[in-house]
């Protein structure tokens, strides 16, 4: 079964730099719903059932779409960049795979207080959590903005165009492969 996203990108050839920008405007929106849900915890605006499921939503993202993307970007695009003469280019791509690790660790940290947040946990401080969303946005705000105005143009002429689209077709491919394995 191939998602409607990867079934959009197989039909159209769409490529690969602009699936990647496309994914950093989906992280955009998935930020706004998770700062939405932050600010709704420990208020009585939404239910325990409409928190519960736009949780899972979120954590569905950021488990796959999200880890994928990052994936797609170390395999595809920074490896263009690192060989490169240009050492500010090259310190740029090395940062961002510092900062994947980074963004990494604090949504491993975060997801459980996303949880608790769903399951109503009273240890969990709404402020807290509110602000832990806030900087795990913040972080991912400037990373993308770095790839999307600096690294994809640079890496653009350095992918031939056969090349992207035999990536944006293996991209698919692993996403449908994942889908169908956990069915």
């Amino acid at each position: 079964m191939t998602t409607s996203l990867g079934k959009s990108i197989a039909q159209t050839e769409t490529s690969m730099f602009v699936f990647l920008a496309e994914t950093h405007k989906q992280s955009q929106n998935m930020f706004k719903r998770l700062r939405a849900l932050a600010s709704s915890v420990g208020t009585s605006e939404a239910s325990t059932a409409s928190i519960q499921h736009e949780a899972r939503e979120i954590k569905a993202w950021f488990n796959h779409i999200w880890r994928e993307h990052h994936i797609d970007e170390e395999t595809y695009v920074f490896p263009h960049l690192m060989g490169l003469k240009d050492e500010k280019l090259v310190a740029q791509a090395k940062q961002l795979v510092q900062e994947h690790v980074w963004l990494e660790e604090t949504w491993v940290e975060l997801e459980p207080l996303l949880s608790a947040a769903v399951k109503g946990e009273s240890w969990l401080d709404p402020k807290e959590f509110f602000y832990a969303v806030e900087l795990f946005e913040q972080l991912y705000a400037d990373h993308s903005q770095l790839e999307d105005e600096v690294i994809y143009p640079a890496a653009i002429p350095l992918v031939e165009s056969h090349r992207a689209k035999q990536v944006g077709h293996q991209m698919t491919q692993r996403r449908t492969l994942r889908v169908a394995l956990k069915r």
